[in-house]
């Protein structure tokens, strides 16, 4: 089954930015987009795709590019939480479970 999602335009604002921001990393190294591409393991095709913030590009790639590009600890601070929403929940109000007693047959 195949599911269709879209993104606002915040987020494509967003996704438009950060291939920007890939393009003048690109610019300042002096490398082609051919280069860049072959370091992040991606076809030209692909490259120019994230520089247009194409939101098809695996996630796998940006990964790869921030981590070429020395910001992958950029992207560990943006997701860095200082705890699990799950565990927090988890432990709130958590009473202790009462064995049940069963009934002699």
């Amino acid at each position: 089954m195949l599911i269709m999602f879209y993104i606002n335009s915040e987020e494509k604002t967003a996704l438009e930015a950060l291939g920007n921001r890939l393009e003048q990393a690109r610019l300042k190294r002096n490398e082609t987009q051919t280069q860049l591409a072959a370091r992040i393991g991606v076809t030209t095709v692909t490259y120019q795709k994230m520089t247009q913030g194409k939101e098809t590009v695996k996630i796998g790639y940006w990964i790869r590019a921030l981590r070429l590009l020395s910001d992958l600890d950029k992207l560990n601070v943006l997701l860095d939480a200082p705890s699990s929403y799950f565990a927090d929940k988890n432990t709130q109000n958590k009473k202790p479970q009462k064995r049940v007693k069963r009934k002699n047959q």
